[in-house]
């Protein structure tokens, strides 16, 4: 029966989950509500509630869900030991977005949200710097072949790691919000190359060509 109870609860928290992607899409994270999301799955107010304590942590909730699916599906790829592998790496993030559905409707609701606005501040390194996040994929993989001479000692790599993010959403969104008949794949591959003379040191010499 406690089984039953926890599965039970568990499609319960997913239905809200649901709901709550679909909600903020429509009307906007900062004006949806636990009432309208408890409406739209008819529950009462409580029972959201009782799952998630605030919207906030619901949002992240759902920024976890899908880091984890995206996660699964690029599980096996290894982009930590070069920038091409990162390049790679985002590549597949890109063709997830725009091939999957609920990945689509989370980029686009995630393209509204405010996160420099003043109540949605905290939010930003709860979602923004998670560990599991793209920024931080990005970051990690930047500061790690900075550390073993594969990037130019002088970059400043929280802002590499911004424009290669900001240039990787632009292009994405481009093709998902705007439907421009951009050609994803080379346009993210042209942006690393265009990075590539800032980022790789001069001396560099890969032995592994």
């Amino acid at each position: 029966m406690a089984r039953r109870t926890k599965a039970e609860a568990e499609r319960t928290r997913l239905r809200i989950m649901k709901a709550a992607l679909d909600l903020f899409l429509a009307k906007g994270y900062e004006r949806a509500t636990f009432v309208d999301v408890a409406a739209r799955i008819g529950l009462s107010k409580g029972a959201v509630y009782w799952h998630f304590k605030s919207k906030a942590d619901l949002l992240v909730a759902l920024t976890e869900q899908m880091a984890e699916k995206h996660a699964k599906a690029l599980e096996g790829m290894c982009y930590a030991d070069s920038l091409e592998g990162l390049r790679d790496d985002l590549l597949a993030r890109a063709e997830l977005v725009v091939k999957n559905a609920e990945s689509r409707k989370f980029f686009k609701m995630m393209m509204l949200l405010d996160l420099s606005s003043r109540q949605n501040r905290p939010l930003k390194d709860r979602i923004i710097l998670s560990d599991r996040g793209i920024y931080m994929a990005i970051f990690k993989t930047l500061q790690g072949l900075q550390e073993r001479g594969r990037v130019n000692p002088d970059v400043n790599i929280k802002v590499a790691a911004t424009v290669l993010l900001i240039t990787w959403l632009g292009l994405v969104r481009a093709r998902v919000d705007h439907g421009t008949e951009v050609d994803l794949h080379n346009a993210i591959i042209l942006s690393f190359e265009m990075a590539g003379a800032a980022l790789i040191p001069t001396d560099f010499t890969d032995s592994s060509r």
